[in-house]
């Protein structure tokens, strides 16, 4: 969501736990499909995002 378009925006009585509730989720199992790296598209740029030996996610350029 951009500024212009964003939950705050749309709904601004709603609190922080509501708003998070509307954005969209992804499952990171369903989107990393049993690999520890997927690659992302973006504007035309591609960034790569990783789940670390920890379990943390890193997104680089």
């Amino acid at each position: 969501m951009d500024k212009k378009n964003s939950c705050r925006d749309e709904f601004p009585a709603l609190n922080a736990r509501q708003i998070s509730a509307l954005r969209p989720r992804l499952d990171s199992g369903k989107l990393f499909g049993g690999a520890r790296e997927v690659v992302i598209e973006h504007a035309g740029q591609e960034y790569l995002l990783r789940v670390t030996s920890q379990g943390k996610l890193i997104l680089t350029k």
